[in-house]
């Protein structure tokens, strides 16, 4: 028998310490701001803030919950509202509600809500580095049957917040009765565990005796699937049947794989339900040239090709056509995006880059340079100190 073999990760610290009061300030700006007509992007970033806000809030137990879930659920609401892909049904339906899904109230609620000292956030990886929409969440839910009308949701915290209110929004745009919590898994990244408390035991029994089906969302499934797995458990612990667990994912997952003990067995238990593949992007960006695949554009012979850390590059296109062609890169959505597209102007503006052009879905666009790889023969003095300036310009403009 095969040796399985030895899996070593580095797991980094990926929290940061923020002000509570702060964060409320920065999300009450940019509602305001955006309150009169909202548009698709400023939905999302605003979405992604409170998200990230009632995260906080949930890990920190020391206010109530009740209005920052409410404001994160009449964004997602709004958003399903402005979007066109999800098709003539559920944009039918949402048109409906459009006129009933007034900010005002929500943001005088979050003005007078207290916010804890101090919170702990870190960054939804999904939307921030891998192109992961979260309408793609709703756009799942039309295909799973809920016999009684009834859905019951529940996001696996951090980025599981935001998730689990589009997908509620989604099934009440649908009509059905939806209602969500969020939870933190706890343990080694291997064998996280769940445990419900007593107001969640309630929320599971509730959509128990009306019926529902439930769904558990996250960006997952990691190299473990344990997260994943911990929640589930927990609701066949509280009387749920596996047959009415889903397990709604960021991609299909590859269950053989799963590191958590004895995980693809457990895995095997539930529906897995992943999000389409396909990533929202604008519509000139056609030609993929992400994981590497941009060195077949630039060389003719593969012996020739730099390396490249594919799994960590960000996804990429060309446009089509031989004209004057633009590379499109994912930079992240909402204020993720924008604080890169902040870096890539600041190093275009010091004459050390291209210029970037934002666009939609978290994207932005440079024109693409045709050139070929340096030579040896190129390494002048004016080129050796050009490398130099470049070095000390980034240490001194993003410390």
């Amino acid at each position: 028998m095969r040796a399985r073999a030895l899996n070593l990760l580095v797991f980094r610290e990926g929290r940061r310490r923020v002000s509570g009061g702060e964060l409320k300030s920065v999300l009450l700006r940019s509602l305001e701001q955006v309150a009169a007509q909202p548009g698709i992007d400023d939905l999302i970033e605003d979405l992604l803030r409170a998200g990230e806000l009632e995260c906080a809030i949930a890990d920190a137990e020391t206010v109530p919950l009740e209005t920052y879930t409410s404001l994160t659920d009449r964004l997602a609401e709004l958003l399903l509202c402005r979007d066109l892909q999800l098709g003539p049904h559920l944009g039918r339906l949402a048109s409906q509600w459009d006129a009933q899904l007034e900010l005002r109230p929500f943001y005088q609620a979050l003005e007078e809500a207290p916010a804890p000292h101090e919170l702990w956030i870190s960054a939804p990886e999904g939307f921030a580095y891998y192109a992961l929409h979260p309408l793609a969440f709703a756009e799942v839910v039309g295909g799973i049957p809920a016999p009684a009308g009834c859905m019951a949701v529940i996001g696996i915290r951090s980025i599981g917040t935001t998730l689990s209110a589009v997908t509620a929004a989604a099934a009440r745009a649908r009509g059905l009765q939806a209602g969500r919590i969020t939870v933190r898994p706890a343990g080694h990244h291997y064998n996280r565990q769940t445990e419900f408390s007593l107001q969640q035991l309630q929320f599971v029994e509730r959509s128990r005796q009306a019926g529902a089906v439930f769904l558990v969302v996250d960006e997952g499934p990691g190299l473990s699937g344990s997260s994943f797995l911990s929640v589930a458990e927990a609701l066949q612990r509280a009387g749920v049947a596996s047959d009415e667990i889903f397990l709604v994912c960021g991609h299909e997952p590859d269950i053989d794989s799963f590191r958590a003990e004895d995980g693809p067995r457990r895995a095997r238990r539930f529906r897995w339900i992943p999000v389409s593949p396909e990533t929202r992007r604008p519509i000139e960006a056609q030609v993929f040239v992400g994981g590497g695949q941009w060195r077949q554009c630039l060389f003719s012979d593969r012996k020739l090709w730099p390396a490249s850390w594919i799994n960590l590059e960000r996804l990429k296109y060309l446009s089509a056509g031989d004209g004057s062609r633009r590379l499109f890169k994912f930079l992240g959505l909402g204020d993720y995006g924008k604080r890169v597209l902040e870096r890539e102007n600041t190093i275009a503006a010091a004459g050390f880059g291209p210029a970037a052009q934002s666009e939609p879905y978290g994207f932005a666009s440079y024109p693409w340079i045709a050139g070929r790889p340096m030579a040896a023969a190129d390494l002048s003095h004016r080129e050796l100190k050009r490398l130099a300036d470049y070095c000390a310009f980034r240490c001194c403009a993003f410390p």
